[in-house]
C-alpha cells in the first residue's frame, strides 16, 4: 500500500460486528494440546523453468475439478494448470478494449466456475470462460457511488454499507486520491471496495467465500478482522484474545465463542525487529505501544466447506508445532497443521492446501498438499 493512511474509515458492519462481540462470549474447554493434528501430503509441486517464468504471481485460483489458474500481475498473463500440475496454456489481452485487461488486482473463480478479473485501472470485472480465456463479458463499476462494504444477503437485505463517489476521469491519474483493493463477488457483485485516501485504519481485500476488513489501532498491527462465508454469515475476531462472534444475516442471531490460547511473549530481538521494519517514520509509535506478547490470532480464513482457518504465531518448543487452527462455525477444533517452513496458506479448496512459496534464487513455486486427519 502507498503511504500509511490517516483517518478511520467508518464502516457499519465492522461497528455492528463490533458490538455483538462485546457480549459475554461463551468459553469452549478444549486446550491446544488435545487438538488433533493434521499432517499435509505434497501432491502437486508447480515450478518455474526457462519455459515457465510467473514474474509476480498472485495465490492461485482454483476450479470445481481442481485446475488451477495462477495471474502473473506482471506480465497480465494468466497461466492454466490441470489438477496434477501441467501448464495447460496461457491467456492474456492487455488493453482497455472489451475483453482486455489494464491492470490486475485480484482475481477468482465463481461458484459456476467462471474466471473474473478486477481491473484496478479501468474499475471493471472483467469475466472470462476459465478453460480458454474467451471473453464473456465486463461489468463496470459504477462511478457514482460504491459500496465500500457489502450487501445483499440471501432476501436482498442490505446488511451494511458505505457508499462514497469517485471520478472516472481521475482513474489514469497518478493520485487518484483512492486505493482500491480486490473484490468479491459470488454470482453478483457481493462487495466492491473502495479505499479514499488518505486513512490508514481498514484494509479490505477478498478472500476464499468472502472479504476481510482489517482494523488499524494506530500506525501498526491489527486489532480485528471480519469475513464472509457463503453470504450469509459474518465471523468476527480479535487480534488479541482468541475470540470469535458468529453472525447469521438472515436471523441477526449472534453467537460467540472463546478460547484460551497460551500467549507467545515477544522478546527483545523480535520487538527490535519489528521496528526497525517500520522504519524511522514510525519508530517512536511503536516503541510505545509494543505489546508484551505476540498477538492471538495473525489472521483468519473460512474455507468452501466453513471451515476457520486461524494462523496463529508458532508456540513454544515444548508444543508440537503447527501454524493453523482449524475450527467449525459452532467453536469446535477441527485440528491443528504445520504448513512446511511455517509458510501462509493462499487458499483451501476442494479439501485441498495450496500454498505459494517465493524465493529470490528458484523463484515462485505452486505447492498443493492433500489433508490428513490423524
Amino acid at each position: 500500500m502507498s503511504a500509511i493512511m490517516k483517518h478511520l474509515l467508518v464502516i457499519s458492519l465492522l461497528i455492528l460486528v463490533s458490538a455483538c462481540s462485546s457480549k459475554q462470549p461463551s468459553e469452549i474447554a478444549q486446550s491446544s494440546g488435545d487438538i488433533p493434528i493434521w499432517s499435509l501430503t505434497e501432491t502437486v509441486s508447480i515450478q518455474e523453468s526457462n519455459d515457465l517464468i510467473f514474474g509476480y504471481a498472485i495465490g492461485p485460483a482454483v476450479t470445481s475439478d481442481d485446475e488451477i489458474l495462477i495471474v502473473d500481475i506482471q506480465k497480465y498473463v494468466v497461466h492454466h494448470f490441470s489438477p496434477d500440475g501441467t501448464h495447460i496454456g496461457t491467456f492474456s489481452q492487455s488493453g482497455s478494449g472489451p475483453g482486455e485487461m489494464k491492470n490486475f488486482s485480484g482475481s477468482i473463480i465463481t461458484s459456476n466456475d467462471e474466471y473474473v478479473v478486477f481491473d484496478r485501472s479501468e474499475m471493471r470485472f472483467t469475466f472470462f470462460e476459465r478453460l480458454d480465456g474467451t471473453w464473456k463479458h465486463t461489468k463496470m463499476i459504477n462511478s457514482e457511488t460504491v459500496p465500500s462494504v457489502f450487501f445483499e444477503g440471501t432476501d436482498q437485505t442490505i446488511i451494511g454499507r458505505t457508499t462514497i463517489s469517485f471520478n472516472r476521469s481521475n482513474l489514469n491519474k497518478p493520485d487518484p486520491g483512492y486505493y482500491v483493493r480486490q473484490m468479491t463477488y459470488e454470482g453478483e457483485i457481493l462487495k466492491d471496495s473502495l479505499l479514499y485516501g488518505p486513512m490508514n485504519n481498514f484494509l479490505v481485500w477478498e478472500t476464499n467465500n468472502g472479504f476481510t476488513i482489517r482494523s488499524f489501532p494506530g500506525e501498526y498491527g491489527e486489532t480485528a478482522f471480519t469475513s464472509v462465508y457463503d453470504k450469509n454469515t459474518i465471523i468476527h475476531a480479535t487480534s488479541e484474545i482468541f475470540e470469535f462472534t458468529i453472525m447469521d444475516v438472515n436471523t441477526g442471531e449472534t453467537r460467540t465463542f472463546f478460547h484460551d490460547i497460551p500467549r507467545i511473549p515477544l522478546t527483545s530481538a523480535e520487538k527490535d525487529t519489528l521496528i526497525s521494519q517500520a522504519g524511522d517514520r514510525f519508530a517512536s509509535a511503536m516503541r510505545e505501544k509494543m505489546p508484551s506478547h505476540k498477538r492471538a490470532i495473525n489472521s483468519f480464513f473460512v474455507d468452501d466447506e466453513g471451515r476457520i482457518w486461524v494462523n496463529v504465531p508458532t508456540p513454544a518448543e515444548d508444543d508440537p508445532a503447527y501454524n493453523y487452527l482449524i475450527l467449525d462455525l459452532q467453536g469446535e477444533f477441527l485440528g491443528k497443521v504445520s504448513t512446511p517452513n511455517g509458510r501462509s496458506i493462499s487458499t483451501v479448496a476442494n479439501n485441498k492446501v495450496y500454498v505459494t512459496k517465493r524465493d529470490p534464487e528458484s523463484g515462485t513455486s505452486i505447492h498443493v498438499y492433500t489433508i490428513t486427519k490423524n
